[in-house]
């Protein structure tokens, strides 16, 4: 194929090129005539509103905390594995 010759294309591929390629935008007139509304800014909020009441502060969870719950959580799934493929446990036989 040489990228310089031009080939023929099917006629409906044509004609759907040429549709898609030379559609223009509907002009939006409702947006160019109506001045947008002017926002003020609001401060951080203190309180934070869920479906069931007013939470004040999230709890937050130590990072060491998080570390040694994934530590523990991966032994145990490990050693599930391991019981269930049958392998030997060398610390537990």
């Amino acid at each position: 194929m040489d990228p310089q010759k031009v080939q023929p294309i099917d006629p409906k591929l044509q004609e759907t090129y040429n549709r898609v390629m030379n559609t223009e935008l509907p002009k939006q007139t409702l947006h160019a005539t109506t001045p947008l509304p002017t926002l003020t800014p609001v401060g951080p909020s203190k309180s934070k509103i869920s479906g069931f009441g007013v939470i004040t502060k999230k709890p937050t969870v130590s990072p060491v905390v998080l570390v040694v719950a994934a530590v523990i959580f991966f032994l145990v799934y490990a050693l599930f594995w391991m019981k269930f493929f049958n392998m030997p446990i060398p610390f537990l036989s």
